[in-house]
């Protein structure tokens, strides 16, 4: 029954991040590490939200597309993708708890 209970309340925390952000809780927790770590590749996304690589990428993409996140390659190795926030990213966070 505590079980059901602290489920029930995550459920109802990430409802409200939802509305406040207009993102999901997992875009939001995305967002907010990037920011904290301008320029971090999509791996070390991943191992900071502990998600495998491919899920990290996907919500990368979908925050891409939404126009909060922008991909960056720089530097002699063009595999690496750096991430930074754009301003809708910045705005969109700012609400967040």
């Amino acid at each position: 029954q505590q079980f059901r209970i602290l489920l029930r309340s995550m459920k109802r925390h990430y409802q409200s991040v939802e509305e406040r952000a207009r993102l999901g809780g997992s875009q939001v927790w995305a967002l907010a590490e990037i920011a904290r770590n301008p320029d971090m590749s999509v791996g070390d996304l991943s191992r900071r939200l502990a998600i495998h690589l491919s899920t990290a990428s996907n919500l990368v993409g979908r925050m891409v597309e939404l126009g909060v996140v922008t991909r960056q390659r720089t530097g002699e190795d063009q595999r690496v993708v750096r991430l930074r926030l754009t301003a809708r990213g910045r705005s969109a966070l700012r609400p967040a708890p």
